[in-house]
């Protein structure tokens, strides 16, 4: 029983699109499904997530073939973990929580490998590709005929009002007022391209979207005009003095002062250096160099600087701190970082608002949180315990129409992120609080 539907969080990987996170929606359909769609979008895309997203995405691309390939007996220890755990966050808060209108319906998470007609389903699946996240696409898939008033074009990908056309007449005058507001809304999003269907899962027979359907539909972008000859040489000379400051043993002051003279040198002297981060040597020229590039930056990524010692990263941070405008900083994919190594980095930033430590086992939750008490912690073994998938009605002993169970909430059945959202929300409105407040207080909403 149920209007099922599948979401699934796709990336291109090492040239590869793979599947990073599916959960399972009981009841979801027409335009709940597109605003649970557009929720998710607006999740995804928000530049606080940014930093979380891409260190994932990073993560990713270190697995090798048989991380990706799935278990030919249907079991593996997969199954017990989510590998991508702030990304599962993102997709189960926003298929399963709408702050506008109260919405609130648990979800159950799947293998992350799990096909795309592999779940229980009559109502089509929502699939999200988040390679860019500055650029978040979406698409709908009807992938063997759903349970609408109208049908649609299968194995394609749909936009948003070919989905919301299979049950809705959109001419009709009840439908006008609320859906057409609502598709809207989605005018700036992309469509995923039946390509990218084709090279996630290639076992499908993917079609090409009839006229009208979708898939690759793109919001018009203007030509940009050709950059002239002035432009040419100021990219050239802008080169010249990146390469002349870099390649020094030592800091050339005149000339670095008069670079600071051009207004986009800092953001230029920024990309080189994240482009060059694991070849550079660390000196205190280069280190001076980096804190000049960086101290107007709230957020600041130094997981990339591999060849930087926690004695090299602690000046850096100590710097940004007292002279810049630093409040996060991402240590995030760095196994070669010891715990200690890592507090000593952090020895003069215990005012931190976020710290960003993903994909690194080997420093503790506990140790972390105990050393930096009013900072925000991303770590991964903590997003993961919120997120792992619960066993089966038939798998256990539980009575789930107790009234025990129900005065929990429903939420018992989905998992534990699934389950905050639902306390949160319940004791939210027993004080009179708005949700909005509430989804602020998720940080990720």
């Amino acid at each position: 029983m149920g209007q099922r539907h599948q979401l699934f969080v796709i990336a291109s990987i090492n040239a590869r699109y793979r599947t990073l996170c599916a959960i399972h929606h009981q009841w979801l359909y027409g335009h709940t499904a597109l605003r649970r769609c557009l929720g998710t979008l607006q999740i995804f895309a928000d530049p606080a997530n940014r930093i979380p997203l891409e260190q994932e995405l990073i993560a990713a691309q270190r697995q090798d073939d048989d991380f990706w390939t799935p278990p030919e007996d249907g079991f593996h220890e997969k199954n017990v973990h989510v590998p991508f755990p702030f990304i599962a966050t993102c997709l189960i808060t926003g298929a399963s929580f709408g702050p506008d209108d109260g919405y609130y319906h648990p979800v159950l998470v799947e293998n992350f490998y799990m096909a795309y007609d592999e779940g229980d389903n009559n109502n089509g699946i929502t699939v999200f590709d988040i390679t860019e996240p500055s650029n978040v696409r979406y698409c709908f898939v009807d992938f063997y005929g759903m349970e609408s008033e109208r049908s649609v074009q299968l194995m394609a990908p749909l936009t948003a009002r070919i989905y919301l056309e299979a049950y809705y007449d959109l001419s009709d005058p009840q439908s006008a007022e609320d859906l057409p507001p609502l598709l809207d809304e989605f005018n700036r999003w992309h469509t995923i391209p039946v390509a990218t269907l084709q090279d996630t899962w290639p076992e499908g027979e993917w079609e090409e979207p009839e006229f009208g359907q979708g898939g690759g539909d793109e919001v018009a972008v203007p030509e940009l005009e050709k950059p002239g000859t002035a432009k040419t040489l100021r990219d050239g000379a802008m080169a010249t003095v990146l390469k002349a400051l870099l390649d020094a043993p030592d800091e050339d002051a005149g000339l670095l002062s008069e670079a600071e003279l051009l207004t986009d040198f800092l953001p230029r002297l920024k990309d080189r250096l994240y482009e060059q981060a694991n070849a550079l040597e660390p000196s205190p020229h280069l280190l001076n160099l980096l804190c000049r590039a960086l101290e107007d930056h709230d957020d600041v990524d130094l997981s990339p600087f591999k060849a930087f010692s926690a004695e090299d990263l602690s000046l850096v941070v100590s710097r940004l701190r007292k002279h810049g405008k630093m409040i996060t900083l991402c240590m995030s994919n760095r196994p070669d970082l010891t715990e200690e190594d890592l507090k000593l980095v952090l020895h003069d930033a215990a005012d931190l608002k976020a710290l960003y430590i993903l994909e690194a086992p080997q420093i503790s939750v506990q140790g972390m949180s105990m050393f930096l008490s009013d900072c925000d912690l991303y770590h991964s073994d903590l997003l993961r315990q919120a997120i792992k998938p619960q066993p089966l009605r038939s798998d256990t002993g539980i009575d789930w129409d107790s009234d025990d169970v129900l005065s929990t909430g429903q939420a018992c059945r989905g998992n534990d992120v699934s389950q905050l959202v639902w306390v949160g929300i319940t004791e939210r409105q027993s004080e009179g609080a708005s949700l909005q407040a509430f989804a602020a207080s998720l940080y990720i909403v």
